[in-house]
């Protein structure tokens, strides 16, 4: 048997069991555990570590930190089996984590988004419908392409060249170009608002975003009108109609008019 053959024959024996966890594994555990919906065993050492809302909890298991969900009830809609859980439910649905890869289950634990899209910061929020994935053949994969899929796993956006991909918000997406290095704004059915231009880029909140020109920081529109104008060295998001600001060493909180409203650091 070749050198070729005898490696191919191993990483075959490694990879069978890791793919048929990933696909197969939470439904094995929670029968295997018996996890048939009723109360959780005490000695299971569940750790309540979130709430998702509407009743239903994120736990997790000591024994090997793995994730899962109960309802209010205190009854296990998903056994423990999974890596990493986010910390709420986007439109119905929860990014989930095995293996390096991701997925996305709804609020009563069926798998919706197969578990098999790698990681990369923003990991499978939905937002008008949409969220951003990159599709690869293994983590940081080069030349992985950057897509926007529905909550059916189809793909609905595919911009050429993208070498990033920003969650949607209020109907725009903030992406990046690999041949401008610049991000640009996009609307949910991938037409360019606004060309790549800005250095840097944050989702838009409250209808605003921070942005980056010429090493300072300002706010956009979702047309991408400068509404506050680039003076800033850091800038945060707008939250119930005020925004954080740091400009020559000093922090203040804006309206949306640019306008001083309380200084923070003297």
């Amino acid at each position: 048997m070749s050198t070729k053959v005898k490696w191919a024959v191993i990483i075959d024996i490694i990879a069978l069991p890791v793919m048929l966890f990933v696909f197969f594994g939470c439904t094995a555990r929670q029968q295997a555990d018996n996890f048939d919906g009723g109360t959780p065993d005490p000695a299971a050492q569940y750790e309540i570590v979130g709430d998702l809302g509407e009743g239903i909890r994120k736990i997790k298991q000591e024994q090997d930190y793995k994730f899962g969900m109960i309802n209010a009830a205190g009854k296990v809609i998903v056994a423990p089996c999974y890596d990493f859980m986010n910390d709420s439910f986007t439109e119905g649905l929860i990014g989930v984590k095995s293996f390096d890869k991701w997925g996305a289950i709804d609020k009563e634990g069926k798998v919706v988004i197969p578990v098999k899209y790698f990681e990369y910061q923003q990991v499978l929020c939905f937002e008008d419908g949409l969220a951003a994935v990159i599709m690869g053949t293994e983590r940081f994969d080069p030349q992985g392409k950057w897509v926007y899929i529905n909550k059916n796993d189809e793909v609905v956006l595919d911009i050429p060249g993208l070498s990033r991909a920003e969650p949607f918000s209020e109907g725009r997406a903030f992406v990046k170009t690999k041949e401008s290095g610049k991000w640009g704004i996009i609307d949910t059915k991938g037409n360019f608002i606004v060309e790549p231009i800005f250095e840097v880029a944050a989702s838009f909140s409250e209808g605003l975003a921070a942005v980056m020109a010429d090493n300072k920081y300002g706010y956009v529109d979702l047309n991408g009108n400068v509404v506050i104008p680039y003076q800033y060295d850091t800038a945060w998001d707008f939250e119930n109609k005020k925004a954080k600001v740091e400009k020559d060493g000093k922090q203040y909180y804006i309206d949306k008019r640019g306008k001083v409203l309380k200084s923070i650091t003297e």
